[in-house]
């Protein structure tokens, strides 16, 4: 018996509008499901970009970095001290600092003027090779090269921070065997006590080579044949070798540099470990990209590294280039 026509097509109508009604809401789902990964995938390159964009970079340069000290010098020099044979006018024939053979006349000693009848002049005369000085510190034959191990380097520097330093060249002598110039052997080397500036935290230890320098060009090695900290300071005593120009002060500033590394000079900031391997993080208009080096040295918050070339932009700030790559 066919189904009454009214009723067929109620039901039809309603199949049509089900239909439709489930189109549309599938269309609705896919174009809100497109959107979303559209504006997740947007959000996500967005934030990329960003992150990108606020990662900081230093220039890989290369350079030295120096591990340097301050520090107050004593020297032990070899001293020949010539004296008056009597009273008179001390009239230099050369300069501080000349070095002089052995029997160059370096003084003429006039006498003087109501004692010049009785008396003539005379010609000191160097008792062996050697530098020419014309100043005394008191410490002239009290001080011996020989004996540095026996000295307390902290004594020693209490007592001449007592002192006014380097005394004038003497123009006259009043009494028989008042000095009046001293010979240094420039042919052996100086013994020498070092006292490091307080607070300094030592990169070597007995037996390293140390680069000293001084004044305008002054330049030279030390072997450091003992190290100790007394009174809260450091006191290195060794030997100084290959003095350019030869010191004829006894106390002296210096700068000491122990260790000297060479390469791409960055911030230590920036190195990241990756799987153990230390390395750095590079950026450039194609991303990021972590490279392999080889540390050289360290110096405070600076490191000297080989593996990347100058001009290479190094990420400063690795932690957060890190989230960003998800990979380190």
């Amino acid at each position: 018996m066919a189904g009454h026509p009214v009723g067929l097509r109620r039901v039809r109508q309603r199949r049509k509008a089900v239909k439709k009604k489930v189109a549309s809401l599938t269309g609705r789902f896919l174009i809100f499901l497109l959107v979303g990964v559209s504006l997740f995938w947007f959000g996500k390159q967005l934030y990329g970009f960003c992150i990108f964009q606020i990662i900081s970079t230093v220039q890989a340069e290369r350079g030295v970095l120096e591990d340097t000290y301050g520090a107050q010098g004593l020297l032990l020099l070899q001293e020949t001290v010539v004296r008056a044979p009597a009273a008179g006018k001390v009239v230099p024939l050369v300069k501080e600092g000349d070095r002089v053979p052995t029997g160059k006349a370096v003084v003429r000693l006039d006498p003087h003027p109501d004692l010049a009848a009785e008396s003539r002049s005379r010609e000191l005369t160097s008792p062996c090779p050697g530098i020419v000085s014309f100043h005394f510190d008191g410490w002239e034959g009290a001080l011996d090269r020989n004996d540095w191990e026996s000295y307390d380097p902290l004594q020693l520097f209490e007592s001449l921070d007592k002192q006014d330093g380097r005394l004038q060249q003497k123009d006259e002598v009043r009494c028989t065997g008042e000095p009046v110039f001293k010979i240094i052997d420039n042919l052996v080397n100086p013994y020498m006590f070092l006292r490091l500036e307080s607070g300094s935290r030592l990169s070597f230890e007995e037996g390293d080579l140390l680069r000293l320098e001084w004044g305008d060009s002054g330049k030279g090695r030390m072997k450091v044949l003992s190290l100790i900290r007394r009174g809260g300071a450091y006191y290195a005593g060794g030997e100084l070798l290959a003095a350019r120009p030869f010191p004829v002060t006894r106390r002296m500033t210096f700068r000491v540099i122990s260790n000297s590394f060479e390469g791409v000079v960055l911030p230590t900031s920036t190195l990241v470990k990756n799987g153990g391997v230390t390395g750095v993080i590079t950026k450039s208009p194609l991303g990021l990209s972590f490279k392999k080096v080889d540390v050289v040295g360290v110096v405070g918050d600076r490191v000297v590294v080989k593996g990347i070339a100058p001009g290479v932009n190094v990420v400063t700030n690795p932690r957060l280039a890190s989230m960003m790559m998800g990979e380190i």
